[in-house]
């Protein structure tokens, strides 16, 4: 979340207060605090308006709420467009989404983006580039310093239609004299991750951009609350959109000739699942974001223990789960061959480190991998959860164990070829960063019943019902628990 120190917040929110009753605007919106000591210390102020604002919980629904009040007082009481200006500290990705959906809508108001902390001022929270690909006016910063200047701009938008935001800053020293880096933002909602804690998602994002520049028929979509500074790169193919309705908007690139790649988080699998089922079948990769278990401390959203459950369910959905960067690269760029809607899974796991390939040697196929032969116990796995079961089958070898490792890599079209061969053993682990049910566990139960194969003993290992952990070890996740289910499995002959 976006932080702004109190007293930095105050003493910016003062200065707006002198500028506002300089320029005489009476149709303000400003939620919180020091939108309602404004309301105080100001007689000339629409009094429905601070109403609404006082109700909003945050930006985004103080953006709505505005916009509705004012296409009241345009419909019902008959006004003329009012000169509507809104107050926010915090420019998040839905907050940009929902301006532009006001923007589509005709919704005349001035956004002032009061960013008393310079927070959005860097090379990497920047957010003018994508509210101008939005079609949103956003000329560079100002200081709060300079109300000369800040008053002629808010005279300058009044009367003119769209969306237009102010970004003001407050600082002695005004920087306008430089235009900041046209790099992307990031969301209140965003979940930051420093150099030295690189996921396998955010190391394969960034490849992943790099590859698609010498695609032009790609159109990218990013419609998670993700931070997208990963395809920074793309800035002139990439389009932020909200995740309602992405599939149709993907629908309508797609028949205009070009491929979409959509960004969603895996919490919002079930806000697609209609769309997905309801729509014929047409190129569309969607890139599954923040799947599996979160690299922080937040809550597990539901989905993210069923999603991949949730989209095997859809008829001639391809879908991968890489074990690693360069595999989701290789992966990625087959998927976007295919004319047919597919499903690329990235989890939040540390990255392994691989170094880049070029990108002419990537191979992939629709086949799974043997890593590990083995005769007493076979281990298959989906993702990056193979690596622990590689320790592990190395650790069994030293005990006199022979386990083998299977890497499925497709969990639809499933390689049963490999599963084949896998069964050989008898004893099977399925490895998994999901729910037990539903997905790779659920694919091999249904091979071994659909072959006849009852005499195979199977082991499941995914995210527990029971654990509300995001630690993979917490549900098992590990060397330690796959050895643990190993002995299980091996004491029963």
């Amino acid at each position: 979340m976006i932080i702004h120190t109190a007293n930095a917040l105050a003493e910016a929110s003062q200065k707006l207060e002198v500028i506002l009753h300089k320029v005489s605007l009476r149709n303000i919106a400003w939620r919180g605090h020091f939108g309602a000591l404004y309301y105080e210390e100001t007689e000339r102020y629409s009094r429905s308006l601070a109403s609404l604002a006082s109700l909003a919980k945050n930006d985004v629904e103080l953006c709505y709420l505005a916009s509705g009040w004012q296409l009241a007082r345009l419909k019902i009481l008959d006004e003329e467009k009012s000169n509507l200006v809104i107050v926010v500290s915090d420019l998040s990705a839905k907050l940009l989404c929902a301006l532009r959906d006001l923007h589509l809508s005709n919704v005349q108001a001035t956004v002032i983006l009061l960013d008393a902390s310079s927070n959005f001022i860097d090379q990497n929270n920047y957010p003018g580039i994508l509210a101008r690909c939005e079609g949103l006016t956003y000329p560079p910063p100002l200081s709060l310093e300079d109300k000369d200047e800040v008053s002629q701009q808010l005279k300058n938008f009044s009367g003119k239609s769209g969306i237009k935001i102010i970004h003001l800053l407050n600082f002695t020293e005004n920087r306008t004299a430089t235009n900041p880096p046209l790099l992307h933002y990031s969301n209140s909602n965003h979940r930051q991750l420093s150099n030295k804690n690189q996921t396998l998602e955010r190391v394969s994002l960034r490849r992943m951009a790099e590859d698609l520049q010498c695609y032009p028929k790609v159109n990218c979509i990013w419609a998670s609350a993700q931070d997208p500074s990963p395809f920074d790169i793309l800035a002139e193919k990439l389009q932020v959109a909200s995740v309602d309705g992405v599939i149709i908007r993907a629908i309508g690139v797609a028949t205009s000739g070009f491929h979409p790649l959509v960004v969603i988080s895996a919490a919002d699998v079930p806000r697609i699942i209609n769309d997905l089922l309801k729509t014929p079948p047409f190129p569309i990769t969607i890139l599954l974001v923040d799947a599996g278990l979160l690299n922080n401390e937040e809550e597990l959203p539901p989905a993210n223990r069923c999603d991949l459950a949730l989209l095997r369910v859809i008829n001639n959905l391809t879908i991968g789960v890489p074990t690693d960067e360069e595999e989701a690269r290789s992966m990625l760029l087959t998927l976007l061959s295919l004319d047919t809607p597919s499903i690329l899974r990235l989890s939040s796991s540390a990255s392994i480190g691989l170094e880049a390939k070029e990108k002419d040697s990537l191979e992939c196929t629709f086949q799974g991998r043997c890593l590990c032969r083995g005769e007493d116990l076979s281990f298959i796995c989906l993702g990056s959860c193979v690596y622990c079961a590689m320790l592990a089958a190395h650790t069994l070898h030293s005990w006199g164990v022979s386990a083998a490792v299977y890497s499925m890599d497709w969990l639809n079209p499933l390689d049963e070829n490999l599963l084949q061969q896998a069964a050989q053993c008898k004893k099977i682990i399925t490895v998994e960063e999901h729910s037990c049910h539903g997905a790779l566990a659920t694919a091999v139960m249904e091979f071994l019943q659909a072959n006849s194969l009852n005499e195979v003993k199977l082991k499941t290992l995914g995210i527990r019902e029971d654990v509300s952990s995001n630690n993979l070890e917490d549900h098992g996740l590990s060397m330690e628990g796959l050895l643990e289910m190993a002995k299980d499995i091996l004491s029963h002959r």
